[in-house]
């Protein structure tokens, strides 16, 4: 999936660009380091950028991997 998909399918599951709200730990920056170490699952490019989406309604937080170098999205 790239990453202009994603977008689109998550604003219409009724997802925004967003963090989850801290609580004892701070998972974005959790999040953020595990991509930032991570290699992407298609080009094995090592580096991704962290995409966060939080739906309010539901209270649903959802964590993706961007790959820079070929765009490939995954969800972690």
């Amino acid at each position: 999936m790239k990453l202009n998909e994603l977008e689109k399918q998550m604003t219409e599951l009724g997802y925004c660009k967003g963090t989850s709200p801290q609580g004892l730990i701070n998972s974005s920056d959790i999040d953020t380091k595990v991509c930032r170490y991570s290699k992407c699952q298609k080009c094995r490019h090592e580096g991704l950028e962290f995409i966060p989406f939080i739906h309010y309604g539901i209270n649903s937080y959802r964590a993706f991997a961007h790959c820079p170098k070929c765009g490939h999205v995954e969800e972690f």
